[in-house]
């Protein structure tokens, strides 16, 4: 979130950065937040602060401009209350962006074809690994970074095939169209998955 706030003040772009936390002596980065060129745009709340402080989500989602988008990472509980309480406030389901710390994720599953359209080639993906490791040991090398379905660094658009989705980084709505998927975790519901890659 930080580097976002820095590229979005480097371009003059529109952003607000409300960090939440449990204490002051908990939270990291608050030297960098001070020293920011964006540290006017820049709020604390402190679960052990003044109530008058503490995340109004109501009163921030209330009074934003139409076509603002919210993003939002942290512990799967505060993360899990901001998005819903965004939801229940009127903010469309694709304008929420999340990246949880960490996910728990079942890889394995029954076995099927990956064919990589672009690099002409085709490798079965076994039971027991993902579809990184299985284009891994015909040479094809996937930029991969959590590993858990969470950061969308791996995501890659389905030509054919049905997706077995098991991140969290798409939404309802974009798994449903069925047409990207990340590579690290998710599996195939077919027996065949064409890949753009």
């Amino acid at each position: 979130m930080i580097a976002m706030a820095h590229a979005l003040a480097a371009a003059g772009g529109s952003f607000e950065l409300h960090y939440c936390g449990r204490s002051r002596d908990a939270c990291a980065f608050l030297g960098e937040l001070a020293e920011a060129a964006f540290r006017d745009r820049t709020a604390l709340h402190l679960d052990d602060g003044q109530p008058g402080q503490r995340l109004d989500l109501p009163a921030l989602l209330g009074s934003a401009p139409a076509g603002t988008h919210l993003y939002v990472c942290g512990p799967t509980g505060f993360m899990d209350w901001v998005i819903g309480e965004a939801m229940r406030l009127g903010l469309p389901a694709d304008r929420i962006h999340r990246e949880y710390f960490q996910a728990e994720v079942a890889t394995g599953g029954g076995a099927f074809e990956v064919v990589a359209k672009r690099s002409g080639k085709s490798v079965r993906v076994a039971e027991d690994e993902t579809i990184v490791q299985a284009l891994g040991r015909i040479g094809i090398k996937v930029q991969m970074s959590c590993e858990q379905g969470v950061c969308g660094t791996c995501l890659c658009t389905v030509l054919e095939g049905t997706p077995d989705h098991r991140d969290v980084f798409l939404t309802d709505e974009e798994k449903a169209d069925n047409d990207q998927i990340l590579l690290c975790c998710s599996r195939a519901r077919t027996d065949t998955l064409v890949l753009d890659i």
